[in-house]
């Protein structure tokens, strides 16, 4: 059983690491994504952690600040959004202790949308920065510390983002956290939300 399980988990694995490599093969192919719909970022962002967060043992240390009224809206496909913000608080989580907070903001900004999570965790050395969107980076202070993964989430986000007409940059200093800032261009309010 013991055998079985772990390879569950590793098929698993290898099944998320294959989409990823896929999707981002698709990426490069296509410069935006068909099909953007309209997504009032407060409300799916409440959906999207009730449904993928809720049960993750550090969604106690999920703080969110988003305006409750007003309709802050973007073009996106919603899944594929989810997605891309999965990576970023799996990511978050990851790289923080357990306790510390992970920050999800909302902004509306004159000529920006902007979604920020933050951290504070082990940050991201300065002569990393420029590489961390690129597909199988890891930083060495990252593989020294023996964290798992292949270097695959954060260039999966970027590409989405930007499919969405969008921006995504990261800030770090070693100890001090991470804040990724993804910023995408306001669209008009069409109606009530």
């Amino acid at each position: 059983r013991r055998v079985l399980a772990t390879s569950v988990v590793q098929a698993e694995r290898l099944r998320r690491i294959i989409e990823m490599l896929l999707f981002l093969a698709r990426a490069d192919a296509d410069a935006r994504m068909p099909g953007l719909e309209e997504v009032h970022l407060t409300r799916w962002l409440s959906d999207l952690l009730a449904e993928s967060w809720s049960g993750h043992p550090r969604f106690a240390n999920l703080q969110v600040e988003a305006p409750v009224n007003g309709s802050i809206m973007i073009f996106a496909q919603p899944s594929l959004l989810g997605h891309a913000l999965d990576n970023l608080l799996d990511n978050a989580f990851k790289y923080s202790d357990s306790g510390s907070p992970v920050c999800i903001e909302i902004v509306r900004e004159p000529d920006a949308v902007v979604i920020v999570v933050e951290d504070r965790g082990r940050g991201i050395a300065a002569e990393d920065i420029d590489r961390v969107f690129d597909p199988f980076f890891r930083g060495s202070e990252v593989k020294r510390a023996g964290i798992g993964g292949v270097g695959l989430g954060l260039a999966v986000a970027a590409r989405i983002v930007t499919a969405f007409g969008g921006r995504i940059g990261v800030k770090g200093r070693p100890g001090g956290g991470s804040r990724f800032v993804v910023r995408f261009p306001c669209q008009p309010v069409r109606g009530n939300p």
